[in-house]
């Protein structure tokens, strides 16, 4: 278990608690990573869920917020590479959509989107520094769909020819080197700061105790049952207790069991069922 004081910008705990209580800060990196001034903006809370149906996956948020000219982000810390990434963004891309047409929006009122993913490995291993997606035609590359959906990843393991003296700085921390730049400076200060708070630390230390309650009970089932089941209901108990999305209990199985997040999902779905059918 990792330490509360040991906690650096990129785990993800930290990075939510830094970036949704310092609005101007997060604006900065922003307008450094998508290359554009972007004006003040507004948090929605850390960890935000966007849950739209019982039967339907939730989505669980790092840091959420809207500008001043209602341009939306999703903003995520990504320190751990994953397969299905890219399916991932897609999700929480439609699950944003639907988000805003529940509220009785038309389709030309869904906002422009910014779902951008500060990773600290090259997903792509093209070694950019910024990859940008937008949907375009296949035929006609230079016609674009018009949609206003972008997703980005930020990769710190990138050529650094023609950044700015700031962006070198920021990749540079991602990997923990922590450099006199004004913006890293900044960063690590709150950071710091972060440490001394006391609530953030029960919070996390909370949420710890959760990982290693679902992880021991994953194990005792597992060592009775033999199979990826009995270890998985150990972790969906601990996590229903400790009332977290469906999200997070999926990822957790996934992670501690190795199986596909679509097994995790089935196995959430069937455990709910069996508990609904020993209610009646």
């Amino acid at each position: 278990m990792k330490r509360y004081q040991d906690l650096r910008f990129t785990d993800d705990f930290m990075f939510c608690k830094v970036m949704s209580a310092n609005p101007n800060l997060c604006r900065k990196i922003l307008t450094l990573i998508l290359g554009r001034k972007v004006k003040k903006v507004v948090m929605h809370g850390t960890q935000q869920t966007i849950d739209l149906t019982a039967a339907a996956k939730g989505i669980r948020m790092d840091v959420y917020m809207d500008d001043v000219e209602g341009t939306v982000y999703d903003l995520e810390m990504q320190s751990t590479q994953k397969p299905y990434l890219p399916k991932r963004l897609r999700y929480y891309q439609s699950m944003l959509d639907l988000n805003h047409l529940e509220k009785g929006a038309d389709y030309g009122e869904l906002p422009h989107t910014v779902i951008l993913f500060v990773c600290t490995f090259d997903y792509f291993k093209k070694r950019l520094p910024v990859y940008t997606f937008e949907n375009r035609c296949v035929e006609l590359p230079e016609l674009g769909m018009g949609d206003a959906c972008e997703k980005i990843f930020v990769n710190p393991d990138s050529d650094r020819e023609g950044l700015s003296e700031d962006f070198c700085a920021f990749l540079d921390y991602l990997h923990g080197r922590v450099t006199e730049n004004g913006l890293v400076r900044e960063l690590e200060e709150e950071v710091e700061k972060a440490r001394a708070h006391k609530e953030w630390e029960v919070e996390y230390m909370t949420w710890k105790a959760y990982e290693m309650d679902a992880r021991r009970e994953g194990r005792i089932e597992g060592r009775r049952e033999g199979r990826i089941e009995g270890r998985a209901e150990g972790i969906i108990r601990s996590g229903r207790r400790h009332r977290l999305s469906d999200e997070v209990i999926v990822e957790d199985i996934a992670a501690e069991t190795g199986c596909e997040i679509a097994q995790a999902q089935k196995i959430l779905q069937d455990f709910d069922k069996k508990q609904a059918t020993e209610l009646v």
